[in-house]
């Protein structure tokens, strides 16, 4: 009778939590449960609204909205970078110039010029929908010889684990700020004067933060954090939409495909960046129609393609913005790229019979997303 109570208490949870999650599920997206950040000493339960994807405001539909509080570091430059572009972000024309780098992204208006934000914007829990972002920026510090906004785009992280002081939003460091140029502390639009979760912390290239802080690039001061306000803006691109392939995609002319059908080129390995997208800038979907064998047939089908899964499984905020195709699957050509931006728009490629004459490290999608013109007001306390 007793192990019948015990099975019937234990039936009645498992319902009860499956219900739990229908409407947990029903409030947050897939993967969007609340969370915890591991800081080794430290498990701090992050807020609902952090767990979910992309929840910054700005980082959906606020575009060319209300200026908002943050502030701004700097720290070199990057030749990798979180979001997998490589050395791409530090190409800029006359001045820094790539041999390789098309001259479209080398003369955008942010070219050379970018942002490594705190460690849980940037994730957004693994999507990576902040990689590619532009945003204004303008000082507020007193420091600061240049008052105009300066355009950005996000191509790192500040990591959260690390570096706590500066890259978690959770930590304020108000005391720190220097008041803004007109004498109210820099805090002074968050609650009781501490650091908002609505806040943001924008490391920056050092030639983003001499543009920010002088108006010149190359022209660094001494100063180690200012007072900025940010806010989203229409990545504001020339030219169109580039894939970047990797120097480690393994493409051949003679793939062997099923017998006695003749062979074709293919990828047997292939990874890859989005580069050089206007207006949302974020990518959210990568998709690639090629060929693959199944069942001893070679079929075409659009094949979803992934972000790197090779990161620490202990550190989301380490994860590496590529694409990689599947594993252990070749791609026979002819190919076609379709890219889906963060505002659920498509652009779709040529098709691509091969690349016999060698893989470039730029394709030109010769298509490009429009800009955006959403405007909406958000207020914060």
């Amino acid at each position: 009778e007793t192990s019948k109570k015990q099975h019937l208490i234990m039936a009645t949870l498992n319902i009860l939590f499956c219900i739990i999650l229908t409407l947990l599920s029903s409030i947050y997206a897939q993967g969007d449960l609340p969370c915890v950040i591991d800081y080794g000493t430290v498990n701090e339960t992050i807020p609902d609204f952090v767990c979910e994807m992309g929840h910054w405001p700005d980082a959906n539909s606020l575009v060319n909205g209300d200026w908002m509080v943050s502030r701004s570091t700097h720290y070199g430059s990057t030749a990798g970078g979180a979001c997998g572009y490589e050395n791409v972000p530090n190409c800029w024309s006359p001045g820094g110039s790539c041999g390789t780098v098309p001259t479209a992204i080398q003369t955008s208006p942010y070219a050379g010029l970018y942002a490594a934000p705190q460690g849980d914007y940037y994730t957004q829990l693994g999507d990576y929908l902040s990689c590619g972002e532009c945003f204004e920026i303008k000082c507020v510090d007193p420091t600061c010889q240049n008052k105009d906004p300066v355009t950005i785009n996000i191509a790192d992280s500040c990591p959260c684990k690390p570096n706590q002081k500066w890259c978690c939003a959770e930590y304020s460091y108000c005391i720190e700020l220097r008041p803004d140029v007109n004498g109210e502390p820099h805090c002074a639009m968050s609650p009781n004067g501490t650091w908002s979760n609505n806040s943001i912390h924008l490391d920056l290239n050092d030639d983003a933060f001499s543009m920010l802080t002088t108006g010149k690039r190359g022209d660094v001061p001494n100063s180690g954090v200012v007072n900025t306000l940010f806010r989203r803006v229409s990545c504001p691109v020339t030219g169109n939409v580039y894939i970047m392939i990797g120097g480690s995609s393994m493409y051949t002319d003679t793939c062997y495909t099923v017998y006695p059908d003749p062979s074709k080129p293919c990828f047997r390995y292939l990874t890859f960046n989005v580069y050089n997208v206007r207006g949302y800038g974020g990518v959210q979907n990568v998709t690639i129609n090629a060929g693959v064998v199944e069942n001893n047939k070679l079929i075409y089908k659009d094949i979803p393609i992934q972000h790197n899964m090779d990161f620490p499984l202990d550190n989301d905020q380490e994860q590496y913005g590529t694409w990689v195709g599947p594993n252990s699957v070749a791609l026979y050509f002819p190919i076609t790229f379709i890219v889906t931006d963060r505002g659920g728009r498509n652009i779709t490629s040529p098709v691509i019979a091969n690349f016999s004459s060698g893989v470039p490290a730029f394709y030109d999608m010769q298509a490009q997303f429009d800009a955006v013109t959403i405007t909406k007001s958000m207020k914060y306390n």
